[in-house]
């Protein structure tokens, strides 16, 4: 391991005092985290936290590498700026990052628009869940990211373009919802009490879907019949619209599903549970046709939160 190699880890469990909360900071899994630390910790031969201590503080040693990460940040801002100069003039390809559920409703929508501008740009998009998406923007892999979290990073710009609700998906005509919900048509709050037992299909490892179910289940007591997990959203939707189970899923799906007449969204709690939509992108790539495609980004995904609102 590099010392300098993810250094927003060990930024977060600072900025947080705690493994745990930096975890679902992050979006990664608390024994990856801690391991993180294990392995700088051997490799400086020093303890950078007082783990005795709640919160979290930093030994000696942990302020120490902090003054180095704060100038490494500043040597590493001032090197990108003077490629950057450099290299504004030769950008030929752009490396972007969604989930596969905003890049099936919202890439062609986007690069429509961007092609007819710049039709010789490249596009290398980065398909994946939201814990491949974070990995992908912390090694710089990324130059573009849509992603439903805020991202703080010295390389990158992170815009919030809008929040949005997190909702369960429930089969039209499940007994639960026709006992309880049965003459009510807008999109209401369901007490997920009712759901204890009952069948869900689940996002895999590495989505924020799974992650927010867990932390649900594990808040309502809830020991669900997990019958199908899998990587698409879409799969997840066409099973509840068959009448398997339940499943959760972000706001994008009221509008964009087609057997919309076979199920029923419910919003989680009150307030709203809400998420942010976010586009993060480079600081060092202000040339002509990235900051076009960031505006038609956000052009796009404008217009689809007012379809949203319809």
């Amino acid at each position: 391991m590099h010392h300098f190699e993810h250094y927003d880890y060990f930024l977060a469990i600072l900025e947080k005092q705690s493994i745990a909360k930096a975890s679902e900071k992050l979006l990664l899994s608390q024994p990856y985290l801690s391991q993180y630390l294990r392995k700088l910790e051997d490799e400086l031969q020093v303890k950078l936290f007082d783990r005795t201590k709640r919160p979290l503080q930093l030994t000696s040693a942990g302020r120490q590498y902090l003054e180095y990460i704060e100038e490494f940040r500043r040597v590493n801002d001032r090197l990108n700026e003077s490629l950057g100069k450099k290299n504004n003039n030769t950008l030929r390809s752009i490396s972007m990052g969604m989930s596969y559920w905003r890049s099936y409703y919202l890439l062609s929508k986007i690069l429509q628009k961007y092609t007819c501008q710049y039709p010789d740009m490249h596009i290398q998009l980065h398909e994946g869940g939201s814990e491949f998406l974070n990995k992908s923007l912390n090694a710089g892999n990324l130059d573009i990211c849509i992603i439903n979290a805020s991202y703080n990073s010295p390389q990158y710009i992170c815009d919030v373009l809008y929040n949005e609700r997190l909702l369960l998906v429930a089969p039209k005509d499940h007994y639960i919802v026709n006992e309880h919900y049965r003459n009510i048509e807008e999109i209401v709050p369901i007490d997920l009490m009712l759901l204890r037992n009952q069948r869900f299909i689940m996002l895999g490892k590495g989505n924020l879907l799974h992650t927010l179910a867990n932390i649900l289940f594990e808040k309502y007591y809830m020991n669900p019949d997990v019958v199908l997990a899998t990587n698409m959203p879409s799969t997840a939707l066409r099973m509840v619209a068959a009448g398997i189970g339940f499943c959760f899923t972000f706001e994008l799906a009221t509008k964009h599903f087609d057997e919309m007449d076979k199920v029923r969204f419910f919003s989680l709690e009150t307030p709203n549970l809400v998420y942010p939509l976010s586009i993060i992108y480079r600081k060092d790539l202000a040339t002509p046709p990235f900051c076009a495609l960031v505006d038609i980004i956000k052009e796009v995904c404008s217009i689809n939160k007012e379809t949203n609102k319809e």
